[in-house]
């Protein structure tokens, strides 16, 4: 895959030349897909899950090898036989072990007929390949999530210095008006005190959320596997993200999603079916196994010390042997160890199934709760919504008398910041709105309304 549609600029800092990436959430999401090493090593899995089934496969297959042998008896033992076999009663005639140049050739196959643990074996390694593959999926699916939730967070901690900055700015005014009144007399020095701790203190709860944004920004960069220096230039806002989201599924009750097909109900069944393949092969040890075996070999030798075989004329050649048979295994008695592997993979099995009804009804629990919290969550932020729009009404209505004269810089400054105390409620809700629609789409399957741009 390629990210052509990722815009990537150039700025010189400090003299050097650090990049910047221009990052919409559906590019941040294409590129999580694309480049994490994690999701590369789950896909990776699945390969290899590929290969072990047809590893299996061919234990099950004829196997065919071929051997040959080439000798030179440099120093051929010998001994000694009385001299009757030879017609010299009395002697001893001395006789070589074997000849000095000798070869062989063969050829063996072997097959399994019949083998009920290998049959349930070759099962279980082909529905290995799809939960190797369901895992893969939902390993994306996770990492997903995860970039959609830090790219909510980098979005609300963004804003929120935004209006922290703010603060600090009226603060800062506010010290020196403060400053001023006690240098005239129409202020304690008490006063002038708290406002420039007031101040500090907000100084303080900035360089924290600074902190806060770097570790998400740090995160996302990790999980998108791109340089830790580089700069993300976020595209994408709170407000924008909130008026995309389809509501309707959520909060209607007649729509209530398949959950059985979620990613997380298919692995339990897969692991559910793997381990009743793996009773079943326990229980098929209980019975013979047969197979089938073919040998063919051919050799030859030579007496001739300066002519090997092949290049000698003295050479003899001969057939070794073909055998062909079958190999019939009978299990008699295994001090009971078949019997408590075939017992111990009954109880795995029914293991499974009790953790896959239990997980069935947690995930529709799970979704009934993040339905009502959803309905909350957007309820709260059409609240904070009317409040920011009252808060806006009072800000310029204040805003009016400051300039009649009627208002105090000091009162005006509490009425921005009860306005952006307003918004960052606002944002609050629309931070908590976008994370349960995520856990919700996350749950059931669905993270694909984030993908489209």
């Amino acid at each position: 895959m390629k990210t052509s549609n990722l815009v990537l600029l150039g700025s010189l800092i400090s003299g050097n030349l650090v990049s910047q990436l221009n990052l919409s959430l559906h590019q941040a999401i294409q590129l999580v897909r694309e480049a994490n090493p994690v999701l590369r090593i789950a896909w990776n899995n699945h390969e290899a899950a590929r290969h072990q089934a047809r590893q299996y496969l061919s234990v099950g297959l004829p196997w065919v090898s071929a051997t040959g042998n080439y000798l030179y008896n440099i120093q051929p033992q010998q001994f000694l036989l009385p001299g009757e076999f030879f017609g010299q009663p009395g002697s001893f005639q001395t006789v070589s072990a074997a000849p000095p140049f000798q070869a062989t050739i063969g050829v063996n196959a072997s097959m399994k007929l019949v083998d009920g643990s290998y049959i349930f074996g070759l099962k279980a390694s082909s529905l290995l390949q799809e939960i190797r593959k369901t895992e893969a999926e939902r390993t994306e699916q996770m990492l997903v999530r995860q970039v959609i939730e830090n790219y909510f967070q980098a979005l609300f901690l963004r804003s929120q210095l935004a209006l922290l900055q703010e603060d600090m700015a009226d603060a800062q005014k506010i010290a020196l008006e403060t400053s001023e009144y006690v240098a005239k007399g129409f202020r304690e020095l008490q006063d002038k005190r708290l406002v420039q701790f007031a101040a500090d203190t907000l100084t303080l709860a900035h360089r924290r959320l600074e902190a806060a944004y770097e570790s998400v920004m740090l995160n996302l960069k990790t999980l998108l596997h791109r340089p830790l220096q580089e700069k993300l230039l976020l595209s994408d806002s709170l407000e924008g993200l909130v008026a995309k989201l389809p509501h309707r599924e959520i909060l209607e009750d007649t729509l209530s999603p398949d959950l059985g097909k979620t990613l997380e109900m298919k692995i339990l069944r897969l692991n559910t079916k793997a381990l009743s393949l793996n009773e079943k092969a326990e229980f098929a040890r209980f019975f013979p196994s047969l197979n089938t075996f073919f040998n063919w070999g051919y050799g030859g030798f030579s007496n001739d010390k300066k002519r090997p075989v092949l290049f000698s004329g003295d050479s003899r050649y001969f057939a070794s042997g073909t055998v062909w048979g079958l190999g019939l295994s009978i299990p008699l008695f295994s001090s009971f160890n078949r019997l408590a592997g075939y017992r111990l993979a009954k109880i795995q099995t029914e293991n499974a199934r009790l953790q896959e009804a239990s997980t069935a009804a947690a995930l529709e629990a799970q979704a009934r709760i993040l339905k009502i919290q959803y309905r909350l969550a957007l309820e709260s932020l059409q609240q904070a919504r009317k409040n920011l729009q009252l808060q806006e009404d009072i800000r310029h209505t204040q805003r009016l008398k400051y300039r009649e004269g009627l208002l105090t810089s000091f009162e005006l400054t509490q009425t921005d910041a009860q306005y952006r105390a307003a918004r960052r409620a606002v944002l609050q809700a629309q931070l908590q709105l976008l994370m349960l629609h995520t856990a919700y789409r996350y749950l059931t399957g669905n993270l694909n309304v984030f993908v489209k741009p």
